[in-house]
């Protein structure tokens, strides 16, 4: 049976006033904020489940962060009946009590903040069909959907130029209203998103940081990063797991004992097992690495790995 897929759920007025959601503000937010991090929905899903999530926050915080689901996340959050989970709710509403913004954000509201640094409607155009011709799988709904509407495969496949200040909109409305089960769809438009807004020249390294827990999706999002860093000269873009969110959280002193990392790390992994990619202190370079959650806690803990996702 398909799912039922939402980007406006049911039961949204009940989130509202936690989120930010007016254009103009969110315009604001992501520009002056130092830190974007995108959250796909596994890694929400895991961190709602989370006991005592303030670690995470007081993160994000110390680091001027805003939070940012896009409306696709938001479909994969309320796919089962089109309503957000209690626990989706109580989640946003804690960060939301914690001083954090959380953004829900509608992927073309990007064409709306690159508006307010640049006034070349074809220039943000271009630099949209850019990012979706990197990010585009071959046999996904994206490349599904170019191929169906032949309006928009001569504006973003065939051609590099275009004055239509609605091409955003209409692309991002048409990919989502042809969203299935486990078409890894939320992961591609948030790569499309961060590699457009990287076109802003920021001061500040790694401003748009993806927060994801699914290893499948790291290689689609590794394209944004490569492809960003290669014509913007500086790194924007960065994806961070829960492990690597621990490692960065300990080395900023907000992680001190072993309970505190198995508590964020028990959520995300079955049978006590966390897959890792990393290095120990010996170690010449990092490699795939499996182990029980309370033994990466004590590394963790003792500084002896480094972890890279």
């Amino acid at each position: 049976m398909e799912k039922i897929y939402k980007d406006i759920p049911d039961n949204f007025n009940e989130l509202e006033s936690y989120v930010i959601t007016n254009k103009m503000e969110i315009t604001e937010s992501l520009i002056r904020s130092e830190k974007c991090y995108f959250y796909d929905t596994c890694a929400f899903r895991n961190h709602m489940n989370i006991s005592n999530p303030d670690a995470i926050f007081e993160y994000m915080k110390r680091n001027s962060g805003v939070v940012v689901l896009t409306r696709g996340i938001i479909m994969e959050m309320c796919s089962n009946d089109g309503k957000l989970w209690n626990e989706h709710i109580e989640y946003i509403k804690k960060m939301s009590e914690y001083g954090i913004k959380v953004i829900v954000m509608f992927e073309e509201d990007v064409f709306d903040v690159l508006k307010a640094y640049c006034s070349d409607v074809s220039k943000i155009n271009k630099w949209l069909i850019f990012a979706v011709r990197c990010i585009k799988s071959k046999a996904g709904t994206i490349e599904k959907v170019l191929q169906m509407n032949s309006v928009l495969k001569k504006e973003v496949l065939l051609s590099d130029t275009c004055t239509d200040g609605t091409l955003a909109k209409k692309l991002f409305k048409e990919i989502r209203e042809n969203k299935t089960t486990q078409d890894n769809l939320g992961e591609e438009l948030i790569a499309i998103c961060t590699h457009w807004l990287s076109n802003i020249r920021n001061v500040n390294e790694y401003k748009y940081i993806i927060l994801t827990d699914d290893k499948k999706a790291i290689p689609t999002i590794s394209k944004a990063i490569k492809n960003s860093e290669k014509y913007q000269g500086m790194k924007l873009i960065a994806v961070v797991t829960t492990a690597k969110l621990c490692a960065l959280m300990q080395q900023g002193a907000l992680l001190n004992s072993l309970v505190d990392v198995v508590d964020i790390l028990s959520p995300r992994c079955e049978e006590d097992i966390i897959k890792i990619y990393g290095s120990e202190v010996y170690e010449l370079k990092p490699s795939e690495k499996s182990m029980k959650i309370s033994e990466f806690a004590t590394k963790i803990i003792n500084s002896s790995i480094t972890v890279y996702s």
